[in-house]
């Protein structure tokens, strides 16, 4: 990631509606499950209640990446995806109609999937606009624009839920690699990783990106509840601190279709582990920080293939020695 290193979730009012309160839930689940060979990717949900009063809403990633990179995931959300993300069995999906679906919670309460980009019939759908920006630098963003027609029932949804994928992702845009020192041979056969992530972190949001958000009347989100689901293979060993809730073992072949082409890249048993925050009586949350740190095993070949000619030339250096040794004292 850059230094700038938070994710961004703002929200812009529409003008009538200056006074009123907009809330969020958000979840996060990073996929750290294809070793070397294949690249991490994130999958952000957002759940958006009162979203009749938004114009729209910003979302920034302190990473490179392209639009392409952004995957709508709203066709991959059926009825067992959906209690899988949610990790609830009450939850309960409704297909509206070719477009459109909803979902409803455990409290009753329904609340509309809605598709960020074009639908599989190459169809723009006329409830938003998507429009991405600083596309290839260091920091990504697009925003959504929430326009007046297209919503099915309007005035019966209250919230309104997105949920899309950043793919292609480098390791170190998400992960840093910790060196092992004072132990070489450890090296190649152990990695250290630190994943930092932070959402709404003001601190490590640009000051020159809050003010241009501040001038175009964009707020920093604030959320009822954030989510952050870490799934790794099963034989990684996870530092948890935090407000750390649970770890569990993904269930097999459950989560191939809502994982698409990414399905073909597990090798191995997937545990998930999960950090929490919720808001209370006085106050919702208003940023998400956490540190988790990964151990786990590693064949470094290059270091191995040393190792292996430093015993070789041990080895000869060794026989060279004996055999001076003998000369020397004419045996």
């Amino acid at each position: 990631m850059s230094n700038k290193k938070s994710f961004c979730l703002s929200y812009k009012l529409k003008e009538e509606f200056c006074n009123e309160e907009v809330v969020f839930d958000a979840h996060i689940n990073l996929w750290n499950i294809g070793g070397k060979k294949n690249k991490p990717f994130i999958d952000f949900g957002i759940l958006i209640h009162n979203y009749a009063f938004l114009e729209s809403i910003c979302f920034s990633a302190p990473l490179k990446t392209k639009q392409d990179n952004i995957v709508d995931l709203s066709h991959f959300l059926k009825a067992e995806e959906i209690q899988l993300i949610f990790n609830n069995s009450k939850y309960k999906y409704q297909q509206i109609n070719q477009v459109y679906s909803s979902y409803v919670d455990d409290s009753d309460k329904t609340n509309l999937i809605l598709p960020i980009k074009k639908n599989d019939n190459n169809l723009f759908l006329s409830y938003i606009d998507y429009d991405s920006t600083n596309e290839g630098k260091s920091n990504f963003s697009f925003k959504i624009k929430f326009l007046e027609c297209g919503i099915p029932n309007g005035n019966e949804i209250e919230s309104v839920y997105i949920r899309f994928r950043i793919t292609n992702l480098e390791s170190t845009s998400l992960l840093s690699t910790l060196p092992i020192k004072n132990n070489f041979l450890e090296s190649a056969f152990i990695e250290r990783q630190i994943l930092d992530f932070k959402l709404n972190n003001v601190r490590n949001i640009d000051k020159y990106d809050l003010s241009d958000m501040a001038k175009d009347g964009y707020s920093l989100a604030q959320f009822r509840n954030i989510h952050l689901f870490v799934m790794v293979p099963s034989d990684y060993e996870i530092t948890t601190w935090g407000n750390f809730s649970e770890c569990r073992q993904l269930e097999k072949d459950e989560w191939n279709n809502y994982l698409g082409n990414k399905a073909n890249i597990i090798t191995s048993d997937i545990s998930a582990y999960h950090w929490k925050y919720k808001s209370n009586s006085d106050r919702y949350v208003d940023e998400f920080a956490q540190l988790i740190k990964m151990e786990h095993k590693s064949t470094n070949m290059f270091l191995i293939i040393v190792y292996c000619f430093i015993a070789i030339l041990l080895g000869i250096a060794g026989n060279v020695l004996y055999d001076l040794i003998k000369m020397l004292i004419g045996i």
